[in-house]
């Protein structure tokens, strides 16, 4: 394996890690917050019965929006990079085996070959 081979998989690695941080830390904030305004709701009085007071729908509605907002969150930003991240985990994989040797020519791109200009399509340094 050749120097520039073992650059691009560490790089690939720490991007990966990175992205994967971001998406893990983005559900756990949705779970908390949506976990958090059901309890809210399970333990007041809107939770016991049928209370349709202009409270309890607001209550509701903030559940509501939490969880639907971060349900989207997760759907549109944290599932696509986890599903994004294992196949460039894959990548970064076979670059070992010299199969590849340029983690930027798929998938992350010209967005991170902007961000880190040391590297470019070619793989050279």
């Amino acid at each position: 394996m050749t120097i520039d081979q073992v650059k691009v998989k560490l790089w690939g690695k720490g991007a990966l890690a990175i992205l994967l941080c971001f998406s893990f830390c983005l559900v756990g904030y949705g779970v908390f917050l949506g976990g958090f305004s059901f309890i809210i709701i399970k333990t007041s009085s809107c939770g016991r019965r049928r209370n349709l007071s202009s409270n309890c729908s607001v209550v509701r509605g903030f559940f509501f929006l939490f969880f639907f907002f971060f349900f989207s969150l997760f759907l549109f930003l944290a599932l696509p990079s986890v599903l994004f991240l294992g196949l460039a985990g894959f990548r970064v994989l076979f670059s070992s085996a010299g199969v590849v040797t340029d983690v930027t020519k798929w998938g992350l791109g010209g967005g991170l070959r902007r961000m880190i200009p040391s590297i470019d399509s070619s793989g050279s340094y």
